[in-house]
């Protein structure tokens, strides 16, 4: 039978030399609750972190549907008027605009200003378009194409002290002329 021996004057981890454990085991239990404090607060920090992306994904998803519903509604109000006389064309360039819904049979209005919905602040601003001469639209020099405004669509929303945004952008071309 196989005994395991003592090196002499060395006693084991779990005794002093009075033999008492006790002193060894409060260390050791401070040690393991410091542990398992610093993992808690990790875990919890990382839980918490990734609640707050994912609740700025779900708000950003939000606004995006927003700034596309306003394109698709510059859209129907190209469609349903006419581009000089009441329509996109008579709209003045680098103000914001906002939808209004009225009628009967309903349809989209543009007037100035931004509209709030929910937390969110939607706004149209359209642009001039620019072509050289081969037609092709340039960001600078070139002619301003009468036919063809660009807007954009802007959503932001403030969010745990900071201002998020997304913004959409599209042509809008004269296309009964």
């Amino acid at each position: 039978m196989k005994t395991e021996k003592q090196h002499e004057g060395v006693l084991p981890l779990s005794q002093s030399p009075s033999g008492n454990s006790r002193g060894v085991t409060v260390v050791e239990i401070l040690v393991a609750t410091a542990i398992a404090t610093v993992v808690f607060v990790s875990v919890l920090g990382g839980t918490i972190f990734i609640l707050q992306q994912a609740k700025t994904q779900e708000q950003r998803g939000k606004a995006l549907a927003l700034a596309q519903e306003g394109l698709e509604a510059v859209r129907s109000f190209r469609d349903a008027t006419d581009w000089n006389e009441d329509g996109i064309g008579t709209k003045n360039t680098g103000v914001s605009f906002m939808l209004l819904e009225s009628g009967s049979p309903a349809r989209w209005e543009l007037v100035q200003g931004t509209e709030s919905i929910d937390e969110y602040t939607r706004e149209i601003i359209f642009e001039q378009v620019r072509r050289d001469g081969g037609g092709n639209i340039v960001e600078e020099g070139g002619a301003v194409d009468e036919e063809t405004k660009k807007a954009r669509v802007r959503v932001f929303w403030d969010s745990r002290g900071a201002t998020y945004e997304v913004e959409v952008a599209s042509l809008f071309a004269n296309w009964r002329q």
